[in-house]
């Protein structure tokens, strides 16, 4: 934690201005460790998703599926969350 030198406030309010400019600092890397396990777990249940759906559909109906899903999910967060436009 840096202390700030302030002539018009004591080393506790430093402590707090200080501790203010770190929150979005904590908040970007909480964000980023809530990414990387969601994509962990995605990652981990492919195999076991593709091994339980061959036995029901087949290779390219399920490649069709996972695409499409991807693709709708990307969209869905760009155009809605981000409030990007397509292109």
């Amino acid at each position: 934690m840096v202390l700030h030198a302030n002539t018009y406030g004591t080393s506790e309010t430093n402590e707090i201005i200080s501790s203010q400019n770190l929150m979005p600092h904590l908040k970007k890397d909480l964000s980023w460790f809530i990414a990387g396990t969601l994509f962990a777990i995605l990652w981990a249940s492919a195999s076991t998703a593709t091994k339980i759906g061959l036995a029901v559909a087949h290779p390219l109906v399920i490649a069709e599926v996972r695409f499409a899903l991807a693709s709708f999910i990307m969209l869905f967060i760009t155009h809605f969350i981000l409030k990007q436009g397509l292109p």
